[in-house]
C-alpha cells in the first residue's frame, strides 16, 4: 500500500511531511474499518479513495508541505475505536462525575451527533429509555444534541427538565 501511495504522491506532486504522511498512510489503510459510515460510500477500494484524497490534496497544497494538521483539517477521521472507547466512558459514567470528564473530552474531539448515535449502541435498559427520549426531543427540535448528551450524563430523568 505504501509504495502505491507514494507513486501516487509522486505523479501528483504532492508534498506531505511525515507526520502528515503517516497519518494519510493510517487513512487509507484503516478506510473500510467503519462501513456504516456514510462517507464510505465506495467501500474498500482504496486505490480509488487513494487517489480521490490525493487529488483534493493537490488543489489544497501550497508552496510548503501540508502538516499533519493542515491534512486533519482536510481529511475528517478518527479511528472508530475512539469514538466507540469514549461513549462507553460517557455511559459508564452517567450520573457521576467521570461521565461528565467523558463528554467533556468527547465534546472537543467529535461531533455531537456523532457522539449521541453512538451512544445508543452503548447503553441499555433506562438509559437506553433516557436516551430515546432524549432523541425524540432533539428530532422534535426541543434540545439540541450537547443539551441530551449533558442532561444524559448527569443523570437526569425524562419529565424532571422542561422540553
Amino acid at each position: 500500500m505504501e509504495a502505491f501511495v507514494k507513486k501516487e504522491i509522486f505523479a501528483r506532486k504532492v508534498r506531505l511531511t511525515m507526520g502528515a504522511f503517516r497519518f494519510f498512510i493510517d487513512y487509507i489503510s484503516n478506510y473500510d474499518a467503519d462501513p456504516g459510515d456514510p462517507k464510505k460510500k465506495f467501500g474498500a477500494d482504496r486505490g480509488w479513495m487513494t487517489v480521490h484524497a490525493l487529488d483534493r490534496i493537490a488543489m489544497m497544497q501550497g508552496a510548503m508541505p501540508m502538516t499533519d494538521t493542515e491534512l486533519r483539517a482536510l481529511i475528517p477521521w478518527t479511528q472508530p475505536e475512539i469514538i466507540w472507547d469514549i461513549s462507553q466512558a460517557i455511559a459508564d459514567g452517567r450520573g457521576n462525575l467521570s461521565g461528565v470528564r467523558a463528554l467533556e473530552t468527547a465534546l472537543t474531539q467529535f461531533d455531537p451527533g456523532h457522539i449521541f448515535n453512538s451512544m445508543a449502541y452503548r447503553v441499555s435498559g433506562i438509559s437506553a429509555l433516557a436516551l430515546a427520549n432524549y432523541d425524540v426531543a432533539v428530532k422534535s427540535g426541543k434540545l439540541e444534541v450537547e443539551a441530551a448528551l449533558t442532561a444524559f450524563v448527569l443523570g437526569e430523568k425524562w419529565g424532571t427538565a422542561n422540553f
